[in-house]
């Protein structure tokens, strides 16, 4: 969520400048995904269907524009009465649409009648960061516009698409899904595992056999035949010394 503060002094237009410049950089701001399905192809042409009638997308425009993209195979599917600007997003693919509320402050200068106004605005919450006034009410539409909910364990969970956030309790359930996932896949064990069962069938001796045939016999017979060794090697190199 993006919160953009504004001051109600000034003109609106700089809430448009904001919007611009945040459009240039693939944010769309309180927008849904266009309903558009775009698969492109091989080969096969441009393949155009429209489920609703379109009042400024046909197939001459959408060749143009996709030709621009060096795409000449692809198949559309528009659900709704789509733009140009719609089917450059979805072929784009980089778009992110976040919900954004704007906050009018310094509402403690303005009168009844302009306050009146300014409330018709979309997506506006008008406060006063100085008196803190009309809090309740950002609170009220942030929950709406993020879709939080409450668990039963009074913890705040967030369910979308991509996130899911909530506060760090031990008996939270959000938690325990993210310990779940964040546990590593058993797929090594069970490689392991068939490993050993084809190698007992086939009559080769497994780890397990392996490390348990060393025990603590073999052991001490290896070190005595490391000294052994050591020994002769040393007496050795004194015999060449004093030769």
């Amino acid at each position: 969520m993006i919160f953009i503060v504004l001051d109600v002094l000034k003109p609106l237009q700089h809430k448009r400048l904001i919007e611009k410049e945040l459009e240039g950089f693939g944010i769309r701001l309180n927008k849904q995904p266009p309903n558009i399905v775009f698969k492109k192809k091989d080969k096969g042409g441009i393949n155009l269907q429209c489920l609703v009638p379109q009042s400024e997308l046909d197939i001459d425009l959408v060749k143009t524009i996709l030709s621009e993209y060096r795409i000449s195979s692809a198949d559309i599917t528009l659900k709704y009465d789509a733009t140009a600007d719609d089917l450059i997003d979805v072929v784009e693919g980089n778009r992110s649409y976040i919900p954004c509320i704007y906050l009018l402050n310094k509402i403690d200068q303005i009168s009844v009648e302009e306050l009146d106004i300014i409330c018709e605005i979309p997506h506006c919450v008008p406060i006063s960061a100085h008196h803190k006034w009309n809090y309740d009410s950002l609170l009220e539409k942030m929950w709406d516009y993020l879709q939080l909910v409450t668990s039963t364990y009074g913890t705040f969970i967030f369910v979308s698409a991509r996130h899911v956030v909530c506060s760090v309790c031990a008996k939270s359930p959000c938690v325990l899904f993210h310990r779940s996932a964040s546990t590593p896949s058993r797929k090594v064990s069970s490689r392991t595992t068939r490993r050993q069962s084809c190698s007992r069938a086939a009559g080769a001796p497994s780890r397990t056999s392996a490390t348990s045939s060393t025990g603590p016999s073999s052991r001490s017979s290896s070190t005595r035949w490391c000294g052994d060794r050591r020994s002769s090697i040393s007496r050795r190199r004194s015999e060449r010394t004093t030769s």
